[in-house]
């Protein structure tokens, strides 16, 4: 898939990366494979490019910076996003980018997990940005907060999604939904991880991302 680019955002992944990026370049031969190191205090970066993956450096804390830095520095025209760490299954990407190019539109990995392995943050999340969107618009889309995406880089450029953190996923979907931009879902399998592990998003940033769905 020489058009395109797999932006990787990552902060103080050093344990998990290299695994993750070596699968995506086994499922993505020929796409370019591009990590933004989000001010990484540990060793993300050289983990990366000994991997041979193309690294470029957003100091400024915020995944939101971190997609938007990846998606200027793209060299090429579909954007697939794809977290840094295990909790999703790489070799599912692939149908999410197979479905956007085939469609145009925009693509999300809807995250099949079991019950019993759902942080209740993380579901209540999901659940009420949901619902306030449906309500809102009329459109219920299964995964607001995936990881996973694909999509044109102009689009991307065009919504001009202005959060710098986690809020970034809500402002993408919203922006779609206000464009009329279909938003495909393919599923794609997910296992959380604990905040032990490296989880980073907290029950708190729940009140952010409402407030992003309510504008």
């Amino acid at each position: 898939m020489r058009a395109l680019t797999i932006v990787v955002p990552a902060r103080n992944e050093a344990r998990v990366v290299g695994k993750v990026l070596r699968r995506l370049q086994q499922q993505f031969p020929d796409a370019e494979l591009l990590l933004v190191n989000n001010g990484s205090t540990d060793d993300t970066e050289a983990v990366a490019l000994a991997t041979g993956c193309r690294v470029i450096n957003e100091p400024a804390p915020g995944k939101g910076r971190a997609m938007l830095a990846g998606a200027r520095a793209a060299s090429n025209d579909w954007l697939l996003f794809h977290d840094a760490d295990t909790e999703y299954e790489t070799a599912d990407a692939v149908q999410v980018v197979a479905t956007a190019m085939l469609t145009g539109h925009c693509a999300i990995g809807v995250r099949m997990v079991a019950f019993d392995h759902v942080r209740p943050s993380s579901w209540l999340a999901n659940r009420v940005i949901q619902w306030m969107l449906h309500r809102r618009y009329g459109v219920w889309v299964r995964d607001v907060l995936t990881g996973t995406r694909c999509m044109r880089r102009s689009l991307f450029l065009s919504l001009d999604a202005s959060a710098k953190g986690f809020g970034i996923e809500t402002q993408l979907t919203l922006g779609c939904i206000k464009r009329g931009v279909p938003i495909d879902e393919v599923p794609v399998r997910y296992i959380p991880r604990s905040k032990a592990q490296g989880k980073k998003i907290r029950a708190w940033h729940l009140w952010s991302l409402m407030r992003i769905a309510m504008s």
